[in-house]
C-alpha cells in the first residue's frame, strides 16, 4: 500500500481548496485525501465511497457530524477534482471536470496546525487511491 504524508506546514486557516487528478479502478471504498487536527479529529476529506465522490468537512470528534457534497463517477476514467470551503460564506462546492456538481453551506470552525496532509490513506484507516 502506498501513499503519501505531508508534515504540517500549513498556517491557520478557514478556508481551503483541494485539487487532485483521480482514476477509479474498483467501487470500493477509499480515502483520497485529508487533514486533521492536533487531536485527530478530521478537518476536510475527500473520499469515494463505491463510485460516489464526496468533499467533506467535519465538525470535529473521530465520529464526526460531516457536511458534505458528492456525486457519481465510472469505473476506468480520469477525472479532474477539485473540493473548496470558504469560512466567509460557509460555502462547500464540489467541481468534477471544470463543473459544478455540488453545493451546500457548512457552518464550522477549522483548527489551526494539525497532523499529516495524507494522500489515500487516513489516520484511522489504510486506503490507497487509485
Amino acid at each position: 500500500s502506498s501513499y503519501v504524508s505531508t508534515p504540517d506546514a500549513y498556517p491557520a486557516f478557514n478556508s481551503i481548496s483541494v485539487s487532485t487528478w483521480i482514476y477509479l479502478t474498483s467501487n470500493q471504498n477509499e480515502y483520497i485525501l485529508g487533514r486533521y487536527d492536533p487531536n485527530g479529529n478530521t478537518q476536510f476529506l475527500l473520499v469515494h465511497n463505491g463510485l460516489n465522490l464526496a468533499f467533506n468537512i467535519y465538525t470535529g470528534g473521530k465520529t464526526p457530524s460531516m457536511d458534505g457534497v458528492g456525486t457519481s463517477l465510472v469505473l476506468n476514467k480520469w477525472y479532474h477534482v477539485i473540493g473548496t470551503y470558504d469560512g466567509g460564506t460557509g460555502q462547500l462546492s464540489l467541481f468534477v471536470d471544470g463543473k459544478l456538481v455540488g453545493r451546500k453551506i457548512a457552518s464550522i470552525n477549522m483548527n489551526s496546525g494539525g497532523s499529516n496532509f495524507l494522500i489515500g490513506e487516513t489516520e484511522f484507516h489504510n486506503a490507497n487511491a487509485s
